[in-house]
């Protein structure tokens, strides 16, 4: 996912398909190794910080985060800028992720607000920082641009190829850090639905939109928008009914943020986001939060079992909050 998906999915742009995937590689593998480190400030032990198979998980995951505030980036900003932002964006992240599962002890296994929300909404806000201090005359009127800044018919199919690796491991990346066999196999399951009912709602939405026809950006990222919409309780009992309304709806908030959201702001705001990262992953990761909350407050001890229940909601031990 992080090296061919996220990669391969932003070589769209025929300008800047070597940097999608050459600059997404040089990231990733920085941000693995620097993500052991400032996580691991949060967990020493003696004044040693601990390296496993779980903490390169972590860190690997920490650098998805990097790499979607790079597509927010993606044409607009140095490698050097680049490499200053995944530093910094890493370190802060880590305490932010500190804070959600040590703090504030909330339940986010799929990472859909503490990778995804985050990533897109840092890279909006860089972005943002970049147009507030860009002369007027610099500032683009509309979504057009130099003739190499536009995607053609093979730089689309290759970005279909980082589309085709993120859908089929999404379900993995979910289901990576949970704690239990019925814990994976619910988040397993729960993915791969959201992603399917996702998908076929997104070619619904694109063919609406379009009198018929797709549009490759809807196809291309909306389709994974249900995976970051369940993320966040995809061990949670949502039933497979569940899995794919809420997938259905990731696709909805999905395609009209590309469609409708996404032409306004660059339009009227000059508010770059070349890969609509906020519309894949800061919108539906925003959604997922909120799903969250409904998952949350219906889940019982009958539901989920004592055992169950306490491996999912871990803020609920010692059954400090009910």
């Amino acid at each position: 996912m992080i090296y061919v998906g996220f990669g391969f999915l932003m070589t769209f742009l025929m300008k800047y398909c070597y940097g999608a995937v050459g600059v997404n590689w040089l990231l990733a593998a920085l941000v693995a190794q620097w993500s052991i480190i400032t996580q691991g400030l949060f967990h020493m032990k003696d004044m040693i910080i601990p390296l496993n198979k779980k903490v390169i998980l972590e860190a690997d995951i920490m650098s998805a985060t990097v790499l979607i505030t790079f597509g927010a980036l993606l044409g607009r900003a140095s490698v050097n800028q680049l490499l200053f932002i995944a530093i910094v964006e890493a370190l802060i992240g880590s305490l932010n992720l500190y804070l959600i599962e040590r703090v504030i002890e909330g339940s986010d296994v799929g990472g859909s607000m503490a990778i995804h929300a985050y990533g897109a909404f840092f890279g909006i806000a860089v972005s943002g920082a970049w147009v507030c201090c860009r002369k007027k005359k610099d500032q683009p009127q509309d979504d057009g641009g130099h003739p190499l800044e536009k995607p053609s018919y093979m730089t689309d199919v290759t970005s279909m190829i980082g589309s085709a690796f993120l859908f089929i491991y999404w379900p993995s990346f979910n289901a990576a850090l949970t704690r239990t066999d019925s814990d994976y196999q619910r988040a397993v399951v729960n993915t791969y639905l959201s992603l399917a009912a996702c998908s076929v709602a997104t070619f619904a939405l694109s063919a609406f939109l379009r009198h018929g026809k797709f549009e490759m950006e809807h196809i291309q990222n909306s389709t994974l928008a249900g995976g970051v919409g369940v993320g966040t309780v995809c061990n949670m009992h949502i039933t497979p009914g569940g899995a794919i309304i809420i997938g259905t709806g990731a696709a909805f908030v999905s395609v009209f943020g590309f469609a409708k959201l996404k032409p306004f702001l660059i339009r009227k705001c000059g508010l770059l986001d070349t890969c609509g990262v906020m519309h894949l992953h800061g919108f539906p990761g925003v959604y997922s939060g909120l799903v969250s909350i409904i998952a949350a407050a219906v889940a019982t001890e009958e539901m989920y079992g004592a055992a169950g229940l306490k491996s999912v909601f871990e803020a609920l031990e010692p059954w400090s909050r009910k």
